[in-house]
């Protein structure tokens, strides 16, 4: 984890101005790699669950996770951890 610094993954920091030549600081700081992990933990979760609900599944990158299944339910606890993570880390 990298609490308090820009981590990993696509974080940055990026100077941006607008129409009306307004300065503004925009940070992405996001949840510090965590997030692409629990991304990628439940996108094959949702493969694995797919292949068996539905065998005619024509692209395994179409699975989703129904919701009301566990791990449904459990993808939503996580995303929720991560954005509170990402808002501490902000603070």
């Amino acid at each position: 984890m990298h609490l308090g610094t820009l981590g990993t993954g696509n974080h940055f920091i990026e100077i941006c101005l607008d129409k009306e030549d307004r300065v503004w600081v925009m940070l992405h700081s996001g949840s510090r790699g965590v997030g692409n992990k629990i991304g990628r933990h439940f996108i094959e979760l949702a493969k694995k669950d797919m292949a068996h609900q539905l065998a005619t599944l024509p692209d395994a990158n179409l699975a989703y996770l129904r919701e009301g299944s566990t791990h449904f339910d459990d993808y939503v606890d996580a995303v929720s951890w991560a954005q509170d993570f990402a808002l501490t880390n902000r603070r």
